[in-house]
């Protein structure tokens, strides 16, 4: 997808976000997470700064984190 700069830009719909789920979209070639609490959607760097790693390969850990590698 590729947008304007200061342009709005549908990606996803509330109803495909599920609570707490990270759900990946690229937009304008970046990597991009959303992650939904309640009515409240959060749009994230899609990759981890210390490893480059997809943060929709993670889990959501709570209102300030996302940990990508659990160890269950």
């Amino acid at each position: 997808m590729i947008s304007e700069p200061g342009t709005a830009l549908r990606v996803a719909s509330t109803a495909e976000l599920g609570e707490g789920v990270p759900h990946p979209v690229v937009v304008n070639g970046v990597d991009v997470v959303l992650v939904r609490r309640g009515d409240v959607v959060s749009a994230l760097y899609g990759r981890c700064a210390h490893r480059g790693a997809l943060m929709a390969d993670g889990r959501f850990a709570g209102p300030e984190s996302m940990g990508l590698w659990s160890r269950s």
